[in-house]
Formats: C-alpha cells, sequence, structure tokens
C-alpha cells in the first residue's frame, strides 16, 4: 500500500489564477498526467512550420500521439473527446499539406475530406461539437468567451477544408472527362470558399484569443495569426476563381455539357488517415532510467 503525503493538486490553466483544486484519487492523478502530455504534444506539433517532409511528419506523430494521451484521460469526457478529434484533425491536415506537396493524384486528396468529420468533432449534421449547447462542465472549465471562439475556428476549418476538397473534386472530374461535374465542384468550392472567408472575419473579433494564436505564429513566421490566414483565404481565390472562370468558357465554347446543380453531386467518402498512436510507460526511451534502479536493484529480485 502507498501512502500519499499530500493529496495531488491541480492548477486549472482555463480558470482565473490561484485556483487550485486538490483530490486523492490516484486516477485523477493519472488523467491530469495523461492531459499534460496531450497538451505538450499539440505544442510540439505546432511549432514545426511543416515546409519539409520532415518537419510534416514530426507534427503529423506529435498530434496522433496528443490524440492518443487526450483519449486516455477521462476527466472531463466531452472536453478531452474535442481536443482528441481536434488532435486528429490536425494530424489529418498535415498529410493532406504533404499529399499536395507531393503532386498527388486529386483522387487522393480529395480522400481528406474526412477533415470536415474531424473539425465537426463527427457529427451527422456536420456542425461543430461547440456549436451546440456544451454540458455545464465544460463552460465551467474553458468559459463561454473560449468556447465561441473554438466554435467559431472549428467553422471557419470545415468550411476551408471543405472548400479544398471540392475543387480536388474538380480536378478529378477533369481528368474523367467530366466537364460539366467539373464546373459545378470549382463553383461550390468557390462558394465555399467564400463562406470560410466571412467566418475568418470573425476570428479577428476574439482579441484575446488571437493574441494566443499569434504567439504560436510567431515561432514559425514573423506574420500573426490572422494575417496567414487572410493569406491562404486570398491564394486560394485565386487559384479556385481562376480554375471556375476556365472551366466555364471551356464549357460554354467547347464541351457544352449540363452543369448539375451542387446538390446532385455525388456524396464523398473521406478516409481517415489517423489514430492515436500510443506510448508504453516502461519503455526507457520514453520514461528514462528507472529512478528506483539504486534504491532497489535488480540483483533484490
Amino acid at each position: 500500500m502507498i501512502l500519499l503525503a499530500a493529496a495531488p493538486r491541480k492548477y486549472d490553466i482555463y480558470s482565473s489564477p490561484g485556483f487550485i483544486m486538490s483530490t486523492g484519487k490516484f486516477k485523477y492523478e493519472i488523467g491530469c498526467i495523461l492531459y499534460n502530455i496531450g497538451a505538450l504534444h499539440t505544442e510540439l506539433g505546432a511549432m514545426d512550420a511543416r515546409n519539409t517532409p520532415d518537419g510534416m511528419k514530426i507534427s503529423c506523430t506529435h498530434f496522433q500521439c496528443a490524440a492518443w494521451a487526450f483519449q486516455g484521460s477521462d476527466q472531463v469526457p466531452t472536453l478531452l473527446t474535442f481536443l482528441y478529434n481536434v488532435s486528429l484533425a490536425q494530424a489529418q491536415e498535415c498529410i493532406l499539406e504533404k499529399s499536395m506537396t507531393d503532386n498527388r493524384k486529386p483522387t487522393i486528396i480529395g480522400k481528406n475530406y474526412s477533415l470536415q468529420e474531424f473539425w465537426g468533432i463527427r457529427k451527422r449534421n456536420k456542425k461543430p461539437w461547440v456549436s451546440s449547447s456544451p454540458d455545464s462542465t465544460v463552460t465551467e472549465i474553458a468559459g463561454s468567451r473560449k468556447i465561441k471562439m473554438w466554435r467559431r475556428y472549428c467553422e471557419f476549418k470545415m468550411a476551408y477544408h471543405g472548400a479544398v476538397a471540392l475543387l480536388y473534386q474538380g480536378m478529378q472530374a477533369e481528368e474523367q472527362q467530366k466537364m460539366g461535374e467539373r464546373v459545378a465542384y470549382y463553383q461550390a468550392a468557390v462558394d465555399m470558399l467564400k463562406e470560410a472567408s466571412k467566418l475568418a472575419k470573425n476570428l479577428d473579433q476574439q482579441e484575446d484569443e488571437m493574441d494566443r494564436l499569434n504567439k504560436a505564429a510567431q515561432s514559425m513566421c514573423e506574420e500573426d495569426a490572422y494575417e496567414l490566414i487572410g493569406e491562404s483565404l486570398t491564394f486560394s481565390h485565386d487559384v479556385m476563381g481562376g480554375k471556375l472562370t476556365a472551366a466555364q468558357k471551356e464549357n460554354e465554347f467547347v464541351y457544352h455539357e449540363k452543369v448539375p446543380a451542387a446538390t446532385t453531386l455525388p456524396e464523398v467518402k473521406g478516409a481517415s488517415l489517423v489514430k492515436g498512436i500510443p506510448f508504453s510507460v516502461t519503455d526507457p526511451e520514453v520514461a528514462g532510467q528507472d529512478i528506483f534502479i539504486k534504491l532497489v536493484p535488480m540483483e533484490a529480485y
């Protein structure tokens, strides 16, 4: 039997400074440790600019390790489920970026459509978990203002990655010589990107939270997070708008195919390419050398 001289103490990072909760449950201590491990891996994953193949791979691994840690902790199930899915979404983003950098086929890149499911926290109605009314425990822990920021950012991510997926579906339709569908997909991509741009404007209203994103962005470059989002949207508008204009002209003067309505386009079947990566707490490479090796030498066994 192990006797603890003092109960584990938790400093709540979401609440005001000075708030401390004390408990004597060992399971709670394990949950706190797993949460900290998950938080550390997300921080390490976000530190890399992901502009090299190795950087993308390392970030992807960190996010998957974070997902496993959040899944193993049961302190606040609703909140941790959200963090688990966000971690997997970021890992899937790394794979999407790698696929685009390698110029993979549109069919392969389009499978990353499942990013929308991750950012929507796998809700059938395609709305993020934070867009609904979270339980009182989550609201008490994180605060309504932070939840609002999470909701807006998830909605933006869903719209933006939805536009990217539609763009590559249009490119796939072009390879298959389905020129009418190509125009429909490009038009849907442009419309979705416009929605993402509107949602991005709401992000700048959350000044305190954007300041935290800016600090994270400074580790990657000199620009702040909102400027990075704006540049990405501008570039995407140029690419998608250019492809839509060219496709419309070619279809009007050359192919003369009927352009189907966006609602009649085939539903995309996304593929989840990521999962939580576990580790063994007894692995010396993870936990280091046994701290009790001098206290209880192996010869004693």
